[in-house]
């Protein structure tokens, strides 16, 4: 209990979160008890469900425990402060309360406007990003009586079932792997560690899986329900309002997902071969159409404005770092043209999936990412030397659901790799790829690895 009667400035833990915290946790299980024996109860995988959710939970206590404790400061305690204001003024202005939970800030009345004006951090209501973040935690807030535990919960419960829904996506395509698709999609350490509590990056994972998932039901297994699309425009929303460069690298491989899968599924040899440029045309054609329309939501996600953002970011973050003793990281010089940001893609995907390397870890907090790259590091090594280079390349080029995993996996891992600049943040932003990545190499390796059987010896019986 002394943990929760801490005495700071700022908090996010309090007395309260001692006894709503467990009971909201009890309540999630009994809901998520019910769910499995209702959905799940006849099927291998149930196994799986209630083991997964339990170390969400775990993260989402810890990572708690880490802010409050360990950082004192960061997103949570930003995000809390604005939702506990609100709440502050609930009863001087309920029309707050309403206007920041069902408008965005260019409608707030002027009452809210004159409402946030005493708040540090109002621009957080004005930056769609934070501001959805702030709302999710609003609406949660009301159920738990304006804890911080309950909410963290709640919404970690979400990341977690948009993960599940990419489980049983992937399970659905590949049932005899059911072990491995867990693994990369439940069980990655990172991701059930700093996937949850009040953050951008669990609604970025939950939406992610339940975009994945619902995509797949629509346009592959052609199962059209309401509920399916809704929750692709749900998925669609969150990502693009929270981090809309993940949007940028999902969708185009998710349209050379789909076309592929239907030009694999064509049984005719003549009229595949007819329709390979049809449909390499449209994969293409498609990919930049959507990145393009994405990209017209603002000049901040054009070109010119990344290398821009990128360099300045990196300049920030290094000098905050030297100066904090902190964990950056630098890609070298790099010329800040196409063609200079071209070459410095393999350093960028290196260090999002591979580092910070043991040595370079300055923090103990950094450690538990370091093993994790190692062990990515270590394991990708043995997969691509038993599957083989160019029986790699050929899988990739001959398998939709590889090419699809990798393309958004290394489009990803550039992005977030050349814009951060810093090793503590990296571990976080990195998240929402590292389940395609570990799904591509178990699906590499199960499906085009093939030991090979030594003879045995016929027994001289002479």
């Amino acid at each position: 209990m002394g943990l929760f009667l801490y005495v700071a400035t700022w908090k996010i833990l309090f007395l309260k979160d001692l006894f709503l915290g467990p009971l909201c946790l009890i309540l999630i299980y009994i809901w998520a008890y019910g769910y499995k024996k209702k959905n799940y109860s006849k099927f291998a995988y149930a196994k799986y469900f209630i083991p997964a959710l339990t170390v969400r939970m775990v993260g989402a206590f810890l990572t708690a425990l880490m802010y409050q404790y360990y950082y004192k400061s960061g997103d949570p305690f930003s995000y809390w402060l604005c939702v506990k204001f609100i709440w502050d003024n609930i009863f001087i202005s309920p029309e707050t309360y309403l206007n920041i939970l069902f408008r965005t800030f260019e409608n707030y009345s002027q009452e809210t406007m004159e409402v946030l004006n005493g708040l540090d951090y109002n621009s957080f209501f004005r930056e769609p990003s934070t501001n959805i973040v702030i709302r999710i935690s609003l609406f949660f807030s009301l159920l738990s009586n304006n804890t911080f535990m309950p909410v963290s919960f709640l919404i970690t419960l979400f990341a977690f079932l948009g993960s599940w829904k990419l489980f049983l996506t992937f399970y659905d395509l590949y049932p005899n792997h059911m072990r491995e698709i867990a693994i990369a999609t439940l069980f990655v350490p990172s991701v059930f560690f700093w996937g949850t509590g009040v953050m951008k990056d669990p609604l970025c994972i939950g939406a992610l899986g339940y975009l994945t998932y619902s995509s797949y039901q629509l346009f592959l297994k052609r199962k059209f329900s309401i509920i399916s699309i809704v929750w692709l425009f749900v998925g669609t929303f969150i990502i693009a309002s929270v981090k809309t460069y993940i949007i940028m690298a999902y969708a185009p491989a998710l349209v050379i997902w789909i076309v592929l899968k239907y030009w694999k599924n064509i049984k005719s040899k003549a009229v595949k071969i007819f329709a390979t440029p049809i449909f390499i045309g449209v994969a293409l054609g498609g990919g930049i159409l959507v990145l393009s329309q994405f990209s017209s939501l603002g000049q901040k996600y054009s070109l010119e404005s990344l290398k821009s953002t990128a360099q300045s970011t990196q300049q920030w973050l290094t000098i905050v770092s030297e100066n904090e003793n902190g964990s950056s990281y630098n890609l070298g010089e790099i010329d800040y043209t196409t063609f200079g940001i071209l070459k410095v893609f393999p350093k960028a995907v290196n260090v999002t999936l591979f580092r910070p390397y043991i040595w370079e870890t300055r923090k103990p907090i950094l450690i538990p990412a370091a093993l994790e790259s190692l062990f990515c590091l270590l394991f990708t090594m043995y997969i691509f030397f038993k599957v083989g280079f160019f029986k790699t390349i050929r899988a990739i080029l001959s398998n939709p659901d590889l090419l699809f995993c990798i393309v958004f996996t290394l489009v990803f891992a550039f992005a977030v790799g050349f814009s951060t600049f810093n090793f503590g943040a990296l571990v976080r932003y990195k998240i929402p790829c590292l389940p395609f990545y570990f799904l591509f190499i178990f699906i590499l390796y199960k499906e085009n690895y093939k030991p090979k059987i030594k003879k045995k010896k016929p027994i001289n019986t002479k």
